[in-house]
């Protein structure tokens, strides 16, 4: 089955695939997948496609792009057993979406350029969906941490630390993020690059 021809079926394939199998009540996940159309017969027209459409969908020079977000809420007990302010419950919500492109009229070329491809989609895809993975470790250890937070002395500084601990945990992430794109090229080192 060729997936990349269904965009909608793998979507929901994958968005299946990343939902954990026993996912905590208080971390929900939204993560989608939209595509850019890229055309032409030969791998010559593809990349011309490609570098054509790409900056202005991913704001780059890269094929495809992951974005990702965390919005954490929590309660507390407002200070009510000896003033000091507990974290009762943490809900994050995650969200990311990845950018990828699909070639319209692959059925117009040859066996060879289809298979290039595939290659090169497959690859790329794997790449994304490492940056989603990113996000997904973070915002679960960034659940756990929220909850772990000790009693602060009231409940205004209970809200600058746990402001404080999730910012800290989505910088770090975003710098791991970079450091993947920039040892694997953004993907070209694992494949990702048409032709290939």
């Amino acid at each position: 089955m060729r997936l990349q021809r269904n965009p909608a079926l793998l979507a929901l394939l994958l968005t299946m695939w990343l939902r954990p199998m026993a996912a905590a009540a208080e971390v929900t996940y939204d993560e989608q997948i939209h595509f850019y159309a890229v055309q032409g017969v030969t791998p010559e027209q593809i990349q011309q496609s490609l570098s054509a459409k790409r900056r202005a969908v991913t704001g780059d020079d890269n094929d495809a792009i992951t974005k990702w977000q965390a919005h954490w809420h929590y309660k507390d007990d407002g200070g009510a057993k000896d003033g000091r302010c507990r974290i009762t419950r943490v809900d994050i919500d995650y969200r990311a979406t990845i950018t990828m492109p699909q070639w319209v009229n692959a059925q117009s070329a040859s066996e060879q350029t289809q298979q290039m491809w595939r290659r090169f989609f497959d690859a790329l895809m794997r790449h994304e969906l490492n940056h989603v993975r990113l996000g997904r470790i973070a915002t679960q250890a960034m659940h756990k941490k929220l909850l772990e937070l000790p009693p602060a002395s009231d409940c205004a500084e209970l809200k600058r630390q746990v402001n404080a601990t999730a910012k800290a945990f989505i910088d770090k992430t975003n710098q791991v993020s970079d450091r993947y794109d920039a040892t694997t090229q953004h993907g070209v080192k694992e494949g990702a690059q048409f032709p290939n």
